[in-house]
């Protein structure tokens, strides 16, 4: 289930909250929405709607029910390989995610490795879209990622260039899972990345999948998604109550 996804279409329509998803639901299409309907939409749970919530739902966010359909199912792969691994995640104070990762000299049957087990790790999270090496303690360049078009994988990957206007989104992070803020990022970027084979390739997002790639990319060189932050304030996925930043930026610079 990508929540982050369906929030990430909301934040594009300038809509931040459930209260306000609500509202405008009732003036575009003229439905009134629950409070448990926005609470099952939020949190991945779209088998508690009816479907004419879900069709109010594609008329206020200008999207059809197949695509709807697909941000809240989209399955979880299943494990291609047993000798995959799931890795602990590393969490905000350990002052590896403020190091700068180094690059990969050579994909190998190790750098394949740690790939496949980043992968398994990154889907053991439901709901995750992304992941970097420094967040299971591995100082190296490596990220996968999965924004609903199936697994991508970058090697030692740059940001090669960046296009559009700034698009404020919500972003999240497996090393503090539970809270959520909302930041600022190009609209479109090209990445330069080896593949697992080795080759030079050239990948281009846009929307979410821009915004996954400047995100991971981010935690390579030390940078974590709390620092670009540029309000006071964290929000839980759940309730969506918020606390205050400027702890959280304190405990992510523990031992630095």
């Amino acid at each position: 289930m990508l929540v982050w996804m369906l929030r990430n279409v909301m934040a594009d329509r300038g809509i931040w909250s459930g209260a306000a998803l609500a509202r405008l639901m009732k003036q575009k299409a003229n439905y009134s929405l629950s409070a448990a309907s926005i609470s099952a939409l939020l949190n991945g749970q779209p088998r508690q709607m009816k479907a004419e919530t879900l069709d109010a739902l594609c008329t206020t966010l200008s999207c059809t029910p197949s695509e709807l359909w697909y941000i809240h199912h989209h399955p979880k792969p299943g494990r291609l390989n047993k000798s995959m691994t799931v890795r602990t995640i590393v969490p905000f104070g350990d002052p590896i995610l403020r190091k700068t990762a180094r690059p990969v000299d050579n994909v190998n049957t190790r750098v394949v490795k740690i790939l496949d087990d980043m992968a398994e790790t990154l889907y053991d999270r439901e709901g995750r879209a992304g992941l970097a090496a420094p967040q299971i303690g591995i100082l190296r360049r490596l990220v996968v990622m999965d924004c609903g078009e199936g697994l991508i994988e970058l090697i030692n990957p740059e940001i090669v260039e960046t296009d559009g206007e700034q698009q404020l989104g919500p972003e999240a992070c497996l090393s503090y899972p539970g809270y959520y803020g909302y930041v600022k990022r190009a609209e479109r970027v090209i990445v330069k990345t080896l593949n697992r084979k080795g080759e030079t390739i050239l990948l281009e997002g846009e929307g979410y999948l821009a915004r996954c790639m400047q995100h991971e990319i981010d935690h390579l060189n030390g940078v974590l998604f709390v620092d670009h932050i540029q309000d006071e304030w964290l929000y839980h996925e759940e309730t969506h109550r918020r606390i205050e930043l400027l702890p959280v930026l304190g405990l992510s610079n523990t031992g630095t």
